[in-house]
């Protein structure tokens, strides 16, 4: 499912549409669209990111609008407004709301293994079983020893 935010960059007198859809976003520029000028509607696209092959350093200007999409993106799953099964995210561009509530050990984890987190109730991640059963033959080693 795809959702839209409209921004108004005013340093550019220009509006922009943010597509996001849990996969990728793409910025678009809204007066292209409606057809202002004598611009191809081709051209509209401004940039468009994969959260699967892009990294967000490659995107730096952009990252703060990037953020807020995948944030209102999330939102609307979590709301059941958007019914969609690709909660998944690649670690990298999880946004610092959902960073700041994670387990700091399953967030290396999923880096260091580079698995995708997957966004449960209220913006948390869900915990794979995989590193469920970890913590725990972790912590029966060290009781061991």
């Amino acid at each position: 499912m795809l959702v839209t935010l409209e921004c108004y960059l005013p340093e550019t007198d220009k509006t922009i549409w943010v597509n996001c859809d849990g996969d990728s976003v793409g910025i678009n520029n809204a007066d292209i669209v409606w057809g202002e000028g004598n611009e191809d509607p081709y051209d509209a696209c401004v940039i468009c990111v994969s959260f699967y092959d892009d990294k967000p350093n490659e995107v730096k200007q952009w990252l703060p609008i990037i953020n807020e999409s995948l944030i209102y993106f999330i939102d609307q799953i979590l709301t059941g407004y958007v019914a969609d099964d690709s909660n998944e995210i690649p670690v990298e561009w999880l946004p610092n709301s959902i960073l700041k509530n994670a387990n700091p050990n399953y967030i290396r984890r999923l880096r260091e293994d580079g698995e995708h987190a997957v966004i449960a109730v209220r913006g948390n991640l869900r915990e794979s079983v995989e590193y469920i059963e970890w913590v725990i033959k972790d912590k029966e080693q060290n009781e061991k020893s």
